[in-house]
């Protein structure tokens, strides 16, 4: 697997723009959590599964949320649109 936690930050002085995030991949307890923010008002967040894991439900600021995959070469994402730049909690359960 690769690392399992991740703090990140990136800005775009141009227009101001930014993001932070930090990801957590708990394999004992099968979850990728991501705290992230930013200044968009909407995201789409990806998020990349353990190799062999399935994703199997998501959470949103501890709200049910619906969840997608999408497969890029051979890796597998779950990925969920957020709404709003405000501090968001996503949870990802795996198989």
């Amino acid at each position: 697997m690769g690392t399992p936690a991740a703090k990140v930050a990136v800005r775009y002085p141009a227009s101001q723009g930014y993001v932070r995030y930090e990801y957590a991949c708990d394999l004992t307890r099968r979850h990728v959590s991501v705290e992230f923010t930013g200044s968009a008002d909407q995201y789409e967040a990806a998020v990349l599964m353990p190799p062999g894991a399935t994703p199997a439900r998501a959470t949103l600021n501890g709200q049910p949320a619906v969840l997608e995959t999408r497969t890029v070469e051979s890796s597998l994402y779950a990925v969920i649109h957020v709404n709003g730049s405000r501090a968001h909690t996503l949870v990802v359960e795996f198989a």
